[in-house]
């Protein structure tokens, strides 16, 4: 019956239970939350439905869908948790039960089973899923509709809209289930690039932006799973350390989400980490890092890929170090590794002054024993060291002018005072500037063919690259200034013949003539005496000597820092190297702060003294304000204030003499520049205060962390640096060090042989002359193919493929390895829990799936049986009975192990015997059940 206004009434046969009893007085208050449920309340037949589905009932299921076409049943019917009858008997794992659901539940019931079974890693029941008929056909009309999931408005309550099926079981990590479904033609879509403008990315973004960083959070956590990487891509490595380099910028963007992003970062670093750790021999590591798309036979290809990415903790992996020292050392410079460091030493002093020799040597025959050995990785290292060591002792000699006075003539002191007096004598290109230039003309050469064959950007991504690249400019440019002075002196000494007439004087000891003629020298007309003036004071400030020296001044700083590039070598001294390159980002990241602290006092200081600046003492001729009359000496104050170089003297107003005004340390307040005084001291005391205590010490702080953050990570930070040094040497780069690099080698002419044939050759056949020869190393690598050979063992050539099948199987292992474990762990955690528990049978009359609790709706007796997981599945008993019979097999006498075992048996007999006794009483109330329903129908009627 129903009122005026559309609500239902209820008949009085409907408002009082079987036994003509009061309904129970337990009710859903109307202000709760389960208030929203009132128009979803189940009848009595789908009570029983979803009853039937949570206790695995096929009985009463079968009974229920049997009179379905009677009575008016939504097999879709939900309980106040939003859980459907399917999702229950899943829990329930009742096979027969979720096969009876699937054929009556709609498609959207069955992909929630599905994944509720996914989310309870479930393999049997997710299995029995996607093989039967119902959910093939759900299937195909979804793939049918091509609907994205972006967009899907129907309301699940456990998981969002864009979680699929293969989505969540990469969540959970599962290869088993993610296989099931990887064959059944399930990809994950790779989100669009964060900055991508497409039209879909702007509807969506347009959409629902939450939901669009959700979905996109979602879809690479399934990506970053180990499991889909390992089962997914070809190429696990490659595709881990593209995937990390695109959460990488996804995680710069959306820094709401970026702690989640950096956790997935390491999830697949750990991943690429792992299945390198799964690699049990030199050949299988030789063929992950020698994998090469490009074909151009390098042996280190993925290593150089992973420095490139910044894969840090992977470059230091034992393994791939291991591999690299073999290269780095070679066979014959193996005996290197085992010496000690002393020796180590003596042997580079020994090398010091055989280098050129050796280079001379590798010139004329490339291919007797001492050349190969210069080849080596660590040979070159060497050579090239001690290159530099002695170009930095040349620059030290050039400074302080040692090999000038081997230039002075007898009478000593005659030709010094001419040299102080003229300035073509000091114009003399010495034997160790020409050594110079020569070393300067050898890493132009060197930059030059580095340029060539890695290409403009690459090469000048590396920072040491850079800095040769200017160190170069300046010397090249301080040269080319000195050789233009020079010049210059050689056209005015020509024009006055000074040099010649002093030379004469000087030999036939005329020392009146000499100063006559440099009388003359000082009379004559600037242009033409400029040049022979050897005082600087008489110089112009842009003269090109002067700034010849600045340059080059410069450039010896650049060079000596240089040496910074081959600490890493070193375990002691590479940690500092990389402390320091932190440190100068921390700087430049505290003087971003400090710039904007000094630019508002100058400002401020700068506008209350700018007139007094401007005033002149008429005694002392100078500014009233000296150290704040201008935007420069405001500048100069505050910064070498911070050091204690500018007296407090200095920033008080000098009054004028006539004002007879004592001169004190504090402002005076008899005069009128009182106030300006006071405010002055104040506002520079704030800003000491400001940037000596507070942010020095900030800098200090930032300073620590870097270091402290270098420190716990010490080895791999180490080793990534060492790594990204070794392959300098270990490139095909030139062998012989500057200078010598210069000279013609066999090697130079073929390549230039192979360039000229590239020239007139237009076949494919022709090789690139910018690829690397890799030749020398490929017999570094053949070291364990060779000694197989001469032991007549077994060996037998891999693909790559081969090995990426090996290593994802063995990784696959150690997963279901470590899941039996977990289980094993759990199994513990239930045996001993159960032993004190018992299962009691009790007949509860309130329904558990009442979605509103109201008086009027009828209320069977339902059956409270206990949770499947108090019951133990038929796979833990195995498990418990696996794990027990192997734990009594290890104790330490037999007659222990024999009572241990006895007494599990017994365990189990007697849980066994108690299960039939449930299953009994369950069977007895279920018959009681029909029977109630049956009359119930009667009543009905």
């Amino acid at each position: 019956m129903w009122k005026g206004n559309n609500t239902p009434v209820r008949n009085k046969r409907e408002q009082t239970n079987v036994k003509g009893k009061q309904p129970s007085p337990t009710r859903t208050p109307r202000n709760s939350i389960f208030a929203n449920f009132e128009t979803v309340q189940l009848n009595p037949e789908e009570r029983l439905l979803l009853h039937g589905s949570r206790t695995g009932d096929t009985a009463l299921l079968n009974h229920i869908i049997g009179t379905s076409h009677k009575q008016c049943i939504n097999f879709n019917c939900v309980d106040f948790m939003g859980r459907n009858a399917l999702h229950l008997a899943v829990d329930s794992e009742n096979f027969e039960a979720v096969d009876l659901l699937l054929d009556k539940v709609n498609s959207e019931c069955i992909q929630e089973g599905l994944l509720h079974a996914i989310n309870k890693s479930d393999l049997h029941m997710v299995r029995a899923i996607v093989d039967h008929s119902a959910y093939q056909a759900s299937e195909g009309a979804k793939y049918a509709k091509k609907r994205d999931a972006f967009f899907r408005t129907e309301e699940t309550y456990q998981f969002p809209p864009d979680i699929s099926p293969l989505i969540l079981a990469a969540h959970k990590n599962d290869p088993e289930i993610i296989q099931i479904f990887l064959s059944r033609g399930h990809t994950i879509d790779r989100p669009h690039a964060i900055q991508c403008k497409c039209d879909d990315c702007i509807v969506k973004q347009n959409t629902d932006s939450l939901k669009r960083s959700r979905s996109r959070l979602n879809a690479y956590k399934a990506l970053a799973s180990p499991a889909y990487l390992a089962l997914s891509t070809i190429d696990p490595f490659t595709g881990t350390f593209e995937l990390r380099q695109e959460m990488m910028k996804v995680a710069q963007v959306e820094k709401e989400f970026r702690k989640e992003y950096l956790s997935l970062v390491d999830q697949c670093m750990i991943f690429a980490c792992e299945l390198m750790d799964l690699c049990r021999g030199t050949q299988e590591v030789q063929t992950v890092l020698a994998e090469d798309s490009r074909g151009t036979g390098d042996p280190l290809t993925r290593l150089r890929l992973a420095i490139h990415y910044g894969e840090k903790r992977f470059v230091a992996h034992p393994n791939c170090q291991q591999h690299l020292t073999g290269i780095w050392y070679g066979k014959e410079m193996g005996f290197l590794q085992t010496l000690s460091r002393t020796k180590k030493f003596f042997l580079c002093l020994l090398a010091l002054p055989l280098l050129p020799f050796l280079c001379l040597i590798y010139v004329i025959n490339p291919f007797i024993y001492v050349s190969l050995s210069m080849k080596c990785p660590v040979a070159k290292f060497i050579t090239h060291t001690t290159s530099h060591f002695i170009f930095l002792f040349l620059l030290t000699v050039a400074t302080f002018g040692w090999e000038e006075n081997m230039y002075i003539h007898p009478p000593a002191e005659d030709w010094r005072m001419i040299k102080n007096r003229l300035r073509p004598f000091k114009a003399v290109a010495t034997t160790v500037q020409l050594l110079i230039i020569a070393y300067v003309l050898g890493m132009l050469w060197k930059g030059c063919k580095q340029i060539y064959r890695a290409g403009f950007v690459e090469h000048f991504r590396q920072f040491y690259n850079f800095m040769d690249f200017s160190l170069i400019t300046l010397y090249l440019a301080s040269y080319t200034l000195k050789y233009v002075a020079w010049r210059r002196v050689e056209q005015s000494d020509k024009a006055l013949n000074a040099t010649f007439r002093v030379e004469k004087a000087l030999g036939e000891g005329n020392r009146t003539e000499v100063e006559k003629l440099l009388r003359e020298i000082d009379n004559s007309p600037r242009t033409e005496s400029y040049f022979l003036k050897a005082s600087r004071f008489d110089w112009s400030p842009s003269d090109p000597e002067i700034i010849s020296d600045i340059l080059f001044a410069v450039a010896n700083v650049l060079s000596f820092a240089r040496t910074t590039y081959i600490m890493p070598s070193h375990e002691l001294l590479g940690p500092l190297q990389i402390s320091l390159g932190r440190m100068c980002g921390d700087i430049a990241r505290f003087v971003v702060l400090f710039l904007l602290v000094l630019f508002a006092f100058m400002v401020g200081l700068t506008n209350m003294y700018k007139y007094y600046g401007t005033q002149i003492n008429a005694e002392s001729r100078t500014a009233a304000s000296e150290s704040f009359k201008g935007l420069p000496e405001t500048v100069h104050t505050l910064i070498f204030a911070i050091f204690g170089l500018i007296p407090l003297e200095q920033l008080r107003i000098n009054q004028p003499s006539s004002k007879n005004v004592p001169k004190t340390l504090l402002p005076n307040w008899n005069v009128s520049t009182f106030l300006v005084d006071r405010v002055g001291f104040i506002m520079f005391a704030i800003y000491m205060v400001v940037v000596s205590i507070v942010l020095v010490n900030i800098l200090i702080a930032m300073m620590s962390h870097s270091f402290e953050a270098i420190q716990g990570d010490n080895d791999v930070e180490w080793k990534f640096a060492r790594t990204k040094l070794w392959l300098s040497y270990i490139d095909e780069s030139s062998t012989l060090p500057v200078p010598f690099n210069v000279l013609p080698t066999l090697k130079t002419i073929k390549m230039f042989v192979k360039f000229v044939k590239s020239i007139f050759k237009k076949d494919d056949e022709d090789m690139d002359v910018k690829s690397y020869d890799f030749t020398r190393r490929r017999e570094h690598i053949s070291l364990p193919d060779m000694a197989l050979t001469q032991l007549v063992l077994p060996f037998k050539k891999t693909t790559y493929s081969e090995i990426i099948q090996r290593l994802i199987r063995r990784y696959l292992f150690k997963l279901e390895r470590e899941r039996l474990e977990k289980l094993e762990l759990g199994a513990d955690r239930i045996n001993v829990r159960t032993e004190v528990e018992e299962y009691p049978v009790e007949v509860d009359n309130d329904t558990d799936y009442a979605t509103y609790h109201d008086p009027t709706t009828l209320r069977p007796p339902m059956i409270s049986v206990p949770e499947r997981s108090d019951l133990y599945n038929s796979q833990e008993q195995k498990l418990h009975r696996k794990v027990t019979i192997k734990r009594s097999k290890s104790s330490s006498t037999g007659e222990n192990s024999q009572k241990i075992l006895d007494s599990h048996l017994q365990e189990f007999r007697l849980r066994g015997e108690e299960l039939s006794r449930i299953e009994s009483v369950i069977v007895k109330h279920n018959e009681k059940l029909d029977n109630i329903v049956t009359k119930l129908g009667k009543l009905d009627c």
